[in-house]
């Protein structure tokens, strides 16, 4: 019996029923609901900051990280 070394990218292809180089010719396809409940969250996410002082804005609360060093990192 032969054993065979799989790479992610050609499991990943075999799962989706395609040759390795059919995968890389494919256009990347978009998901809109995807996008659309990320867009959502990132609302979500902004909404969180809304009516916040500048002293809680500036003060360090995650580790040294304060809510505006988080804001700026994922924003």
């Amino acid at each position: 019996m032969k054993l065979r070394v799989v790479t992610g990218q050609q499991a990943a292809c075999e799962r989706r029923g395609l040759d390795r180089k059919r995968a890389l010719l494919e256009p990347f396809r978009v998901d809109d609901d995807l996008l659309s409940g990320a867009d959502a969250e990132f609302v979500r996410f902004k909404e969180a900051f809304k009516g916040l002082s500048e002293a809680q804005m500036s003060e360090a609360w995650c580790g040294t990280w304060s809510a505006r060093d988080i804001a700026a990192h994922i924003s």
